[in-house]
């Protein structure tokens, strides 16, 4: 049972994962940094993993909770001020559940999605969720997430309008997120890419369009190609860029081989199997493991915006582990949605959350709190 004389009450699905327990550590730590009490329940289906971690963590609690399970969520969520759902992957997914869950339960709603389809569907439960009076916020996480709010900044910044908007992201071997991103990745693998060009949605092949990117000194030039990111729709339809991509990399080059000769050769029926590719994930965990302790978990990201006149204006952002600053990018979102009274009802892309350009700030200062890599520049190069 959740205390009832604490600030704020939060729920974290997905919480024995590794992104719901990074998004737990940094909660505890501007919980104890800013003197603001928070009761935290980490909530998922690995009841081992999760009495492991109230065990470790005793101010924490833990409830075993199905996120197919409708009345078991809106039970769960009863008692709680918001719900971080981080249970991914959210590739193939049927429905917005969690988000349904929350809105029959009244209560405010996060989410780290990084896929169309599930943003789309969450997207179409707007009055619903205005109906329910909540905010639901969602793709909060790093990318997309801060990456958004990137882009948001380069485009204010613009002196004229916007003509295009890139994003480019790269990851070494899995950044430390484990099968999860590994999942994502190969589901990724059997959806078109929609882009923007000219203003019109275009379809593209997944893995195609391959570009060196310079990620700044510590990270370099890395190859990316186009996959279908949620982050192009959102700012395509909050600002009317006529022109958007997003493109993804990661090293070992091996692995950037694989994932594109799956995108080519393997059927889309399989790549598109959600437990089958969580099974080879795993069968292939080994490996990845092996790899990551060779290569590490560095992220990085560049997101560049360039003006009817050619003008441009672009932010470089890096981390040493992608599965801790997801945490801190998400948990920058939690903060704001927890103490922030004057919240905009619906469900909300992260671009859209804050029109207050102090909150903007202060969110994206706090969401890159620990980047190794965090410049501003108005051109091209570094």
């Amino acid at each position: 049972m959740l205390s009832k004389d604490v600030g704020h009450r939060v729920l974290i699905l997905g919480g024995t994962g590794r992104v719901g327990q990074s998004i737990c550590r940094e909660l505890q730590r501007r919980s104890r940094h800013e003197s603001v009490n928070l009761d935290i329940c980490i909530a998922g289906r690995n009841e081992n993993v999760g009495e492991e971690i109230v065990r470790e963590s005793p101010s924490l609690q833990f409830k075993k909770v199905d996120y197919r399970d409708k009345d078991a969520l809106v039970a769960a969520m009863k008692e709680v001020d918001l719900v971080v759902h981080s249970a991914g992957p959210f590739q193939q997914r049927q429905s917005a559940e969690v988000l349904e869950a929350a809105i029959s339960a009244g209560v405010n709603y996060q989410d780290v999605c990084d896929d169309v389809d599930h943003m789309e569907m969450s997207r179409g439960l707007h009055n619903d969720a205005v109906e329910s009076n909540i905010t639901a916020a969602v793709c909060t996480g790093i990318y997309p997430g801060i990456s958004n709010m990137m882009a948001a900044k380069a485009i204010r910044d613009l002196d004229v309008d916007p003509e295009q908007v890139t994003f480019d992201y790269f990851t070494a071997g899995t950044g430390g997120a484990g099968p999860t991103i590994l999942s994502t990745t190969f589901l990724l693998c059997g959806e078109d890419v929609r882009i923007y060009v000219d203003g019109k949605p275009t379809i593209r092949k997944p893995a195609s369009g391959v570009r060196t990117v310079d990620f700044g000194e510590q990270v370099g030039h890395k190859n990316v190609f186009l996959l279908n990111l949620p982050e192009v729709l959102s700012i395509a339809e909050v600002y009317k860029v006529p022109n958007i991509s997003a493109r993804f990399g990661t090293a070992p080059g091996i692995w950037n081989v694989l994932t594109r000769f799956m995108a080519y050769a393997v059927p889309k029926n399989i790549l598109t199997n959600q437990a089958l590719i969580a099974k080879f994930s795993e069968f292939i965990g080994p490996l990845v493991r092996a790899v990551d302790a060779i290569v590490g978990g560095t992220t990085a990201m560049r997101v560049e915006a360039v003006g009817t006149d050619g003008s441009s204006r672009s932010l470089l952002y890096g981390h040493e582990e992608l599965s801790e600053c997801v945490g801190i990018a998400a948990a920058a979102f939690t903060w704001h949605l927890l103490t922030n009274k004057n919240l905009p009802k619906g469900v909300l892309y992260p671009e859209e959350l804050l029109s207050d350009p102090e909150e903007f700030e202060a969110v994206l200062e706090s969401g890159v709190r620990t980047a190794f890599d965090w410049k501003t520049f108005t051109d091209n190069s570094l």
